[in-house]
């Protein structure tokens, strides 16, 4: 089995350099990159144990998300495992399966844990009761706290987030460019703060471009299942939609399906954008033009950020927000003068 010493060999560093970062005390990074390097290569794994008690730490992070099917938050987590493994750090993950009064439930778990810090992906209680009073005494703990993709309103909380709105209105603004203007949208969750904002985005482009909102080309499938996709489609194509934004890819993709079975052809009788870019958004025929968010660099700005606030280099409350891409394929072309109804 590895010992300090032969951490301070393979690295051609000090052993004090190594306890050090072990013990997640500032040292150049260069020598810190050795170090952890050399524990990686000689398979070295510190007694956690001991070092809870000797240190008062963990060397754990409480990571909370609203589930953990699918490739969406797949990414975040693994953009988040390699962030904090970079700095020493592991992470603990739960789901609240979207069960109201989990989230307060879990985040109280994992403090009682005692966890190093804790991170929550896209909340969906955070402006209720229960959590604000938790996040509050959080705050007031100097508890390392980061919420990713959530509303804060007047939570001081450091915070990473990914433009929805501009996200929202890139999607619009490139169908209408295809010279489309009854362009449905199909939302996710009724209580996501994503879904609001892109469909903030969607009527901007709407209004910026001189075309009229219209209520009716608005659907909401519930969450962001591509069955629901399936069940709520037809409202969109009675409605006229030449084209459709769905706010994600699973979305989409239910999408493509739906037109399958009615016979509309993507993108001849109607065009299809989605939303996320997930991995399989290149492998569907035709390949879908969707938003890409930078779900990898989402986890790994939150845990970045964490991991400074843990070992003290980060104490003032920071706030970021990253940029969506579009990203053109085959499920989008020009209006062809039809509505999309068979």
């Amino acid at each position: 089995m590895a010992t300090i010493s032969d951490v301070a060999k393979k690295a051609s560093v000090s052993k004090s350099t190594v306890s050090r970062v072990l013990n997640g005390i500032p040292v150049k990074e260069e020598n810190r990159q050795k170090v952890l390097n050399a524990m990686q290569a000689l398979g070295y794994q510190p007694n956690a144990q001991a070092r809870s008690l000797t240190l008062g730490k963990t060397d754990v992070v409480g990571v909370l998300v609203p589930n953990m099917d699918g490739p969406f938050y797949g990414s975040i987590l693994e953009g988040c495992q390699q962030a904090l493994w970079s700095h020493g750090l592991y992470m603990i993950v739960r789901s609240t399966h979207h069960d109201r009064g989990s989230e307060p439930n879990l985040v109280k778990l994992l403090w009682e844990k005692r966890v190093d810090g804790l991170i929550i992906f896209t909340p969906r209680e955070i402006k209720e009761r229960p959590m604000q009073a938790l996040v509050k005494d959080l705050v007031a703990s100097n508890f390392p706290l980061v919420v990713a993709d959530g509303e804060l309103d007047s939570l001081s909380i450091s915070g990473v987030w990914i433009d929805n709105f501009e996200g929202g209105y890139k999607a619009t603004k490139h169908l209408i460019n295809l010279e489309h203007q009854k362009i449905g949208i199909l939302l996710g969750p009724d209580d996501s703060p994503e879904s609001k904002l892109r469909l903030n985005g969607y009527k901007r482009a709407l209004k910026d471009h001189a075309l009229p909102f219209d209520q009716e080309l608005v659907a909401s499938a519930g969450d962001y299942r591509s069955g629901s996709a399936q069940r709520i489609f037809s409202q969109l194509v009675d409605a006229g939609a030449t084209a459709i934004f769905a706010c994600s890819d699973e979305l989409a993709y239910g999408v493509m399906e739906a037109c399958k079975e009615r016979g509309i052809s993507i993108p001849q009788d109607l065009s299809l954008i989605g939303y996320d870019d997930v991995p399989f958004a290149r492998l569907t025929t035709p390949k879908l033009t969707t938003v890409a968010q930078p779900l990898g660099q989402l986890g790994q700005v939150a845990a970045g950020r964490i991991a400074r606030m843990i070992s003290g280099e980060e104490r003032e409350v920071t706030q970021i927000t990253l940029p969506t891409k579009l990203v053109v394929r085959e499920t989008t072309g020009p209006y062809q003068g039809k509505s999309s109804s068979h």
